[in-house]
């Protein structure tokens, strides 16, 4: 019988956080693969490591039969998994190892090796542990096109429960039959990848949009109504009130105990009760409504062109990538406004000219914003200790930019152990609220979710000032660059190409 993944009152917060992350969910995911998507900072791979018993819940239960495999997206540890990979010598290791092109010696010069070629030894090893519940967490960050698509052709034989966190649209829609969202610690599961998925959502906020607006139209009829009728009990209140009768008045006062005795001078306020009741019943229906806030979202980058028309120049160059590989740069100059892309595949020296372009630019470094390809926790350590030591208002600055990247500023203040996804809006944001003259982005949009890659993407359309992006995006690098700076392999190393 096939494995069944169930969530059963699962709850969730992490040590001192005042937030709690998940108050009982529950869910069943059947065999297939099933995409979880969210927004940076919203759960997802608490969520998967809580699935993989690499945390713990504080209430509820998650009930599997057989083993799992957790892949993570940050790819600076040589896990105990990859060193049972390396020390294995059966079948399956070298399947594996020949299918994603992994060298022998790549597991001894680990310091050496691009996010890429990391990436590919990281997947290597959790498919070969082949568990009944894989779980893989931002697979194709730092995959070049040939990497991405074997490992999507491996990854459609696979037969047990699956798991993808991604912000790759066209890699979930090729791969999963279901999609799960999360949004404010709340599940909802949905048939197809992201594009049919996204389509059942808008569908469905627009029938809650109708049925609110409705309802929202019932309400303000009935308050009228209840007005009416509360100025009409008003008035029955006082025919019915003795006081400021003549005491000898019997007459009036006749009336008055008979209409109290049989009922009719509470009509008014029996009919009012009613609608209380009724209007009620109408606040209820309207809260169990689940209308979501947008918040407002897209960024524009504070930059200027810089005084200078040249930013950077080199004569050629040869950089030496490791023992034996070098990259050939050619003459190469960045102009003020230029923007340019620069691609190849993985492991062929693109990291290194970024590294070897920041050490040799002679910009003031204020008026450089450089997003790194991967945040490593000592990164993301500083970048936490950098936001610390601002002013208040310089910190509600970040915050209203991050907010506007898709992220809750609430539990990013709270937060104790931030995503790579949030700790790179927090670089970006940095950058924002200074005027940047170069703006240098290795794989941007690596651990961003989806909206904000929208976002950013936007922004650097506008921007006046020069842009330098090395990613494996090909959508994302067309709509933005003007110029492509290709590496290719020749017989004699790598080469740029301008």
């Amino acid at each position: 019988m096939a494995t069944i993944l169930q969530i059963q009152n699962l709850s969730f917060s992490y040590p001192g956080s005042s937030i709690k992350l998940f108050e009982n969910l529950n869910l069943d995911i059947h065999p297939g693969w099933t995409a979880i998507i969210g927004e940076n900072g919203s759960g997802k791979s608490t969520l998967v490591k809580l699935i993989c018993r690499l945390l713990t819940p504080e209430a509820g239960t998650i009930q599997y039969k057989g083993s799992s495999c957790y892949c993570p997206q940050n790819t600076d540890s040589f896990t105990e998994d990859i060193n049972l990979f390396r020390d294995s010598y059966d079948n399956s290791r070298y399947h594996y190892q020949g299918y994603f092109c992994i060298k022998d010696e790549w597991f001894d010069l680990w310091a050496n090796l691009s996010w890429g070629e990391r990436k590919r030894i990281h997947l290597a090893a959790a498919l070969w542990k082949e568990a009944d519940i894989l779980v893989l967490d931002e697979p194709t960050n730092h995959l070049d096109l040939q990497s991405r698509n074997q490992l999507l052709e491996i990854l459609l034989q696979f037969k047990g429960i699956g798991l993808l966190i991604s912000h790759d649209r066209h890699f979930i829609d090729q791969l999963c039959g279901h999609s799960l969202s999360l949004l404010h610690g709340e599940l909802k599961l949905r048939k197809g990848g992201y594009s049919l998925s996204i389509n059942q959502k808008q569908q469905e906020e627009e029938s809650i949009g109708f049925a609110y607006n409705k309802l929202t139209k019932e309400r303000k009829k009935l308050h009228k109504e209840m007005v009416n009728r509360r100025q009409e009990a008003s008035r029955a209140d006082s025919k019915r009130s003795k006081k400021g009768l003549h005491p000898k008045d019997h007459d009036s006062k006749a009336k008055i105990n008979l209409a109290r005795i049989s009922g009719k001078d509470g009509h008014a306020g029996k009919l009012l009760n009613q609608l209380n009741g009724r209007f009620n019943q109408l606040e209820s229906k309207m809260e169990n409504l689940s209308l979501n806030k947008k918040r407002k979202s897209g960024i524009s980058i504070n930059n200027e062109s810089s005084k200078k028309n040249r930013l950077f120049f080199s004569d050629e160059q040869t950089i030496f990538l490791g023992e034996s590989a070098t990259l050939f740069i050619p003459e190469i100059a960045i102009l003020r406004n230029d923007k340019i892309a620069i691609s190849g595949p993985n492991g062929t020296g693109k990291t290194s000219f970024l590294n070897f372009m920041v050490k040799k630019l002679s910009l003031p470094k204020e008026s450089v914003l450089f997003i790194p390809q991967e945040i490593t926790q000592k990164l993301t350590n500083e970048i936490k200790a950098r936001f610390e030591n601002l002013s208040n208002s310089n910190k509600g600055r970040i915050l209203s930019e991050i907010s506007r990247l898709g992220s809750s500023p609430d539990s990013f203040m709270d937060s104790l152990n931030l995503s790579p996804g949030e700790c790179k809006k927090l670089l970006f944001a940095f950058g924002i609220i200074n005027k940047a003259q170069l703006i240098i982005m290795d794989e941007p949009t690596n651990h961003l979710d989806i909206n904000s890659i929208a976002c950013l993407e936007e922004a650097l359309k506008n921007v006046e000032c020069a842009v330098l992006i090395v990613t494996h995006d090909q959508l994302f690098m067309e709509n933005i660059c003007k110029y492509n700076w290709e590496i290719q392999i020749k017989n004699d190393g790598y080469h740029l190409i301008t």
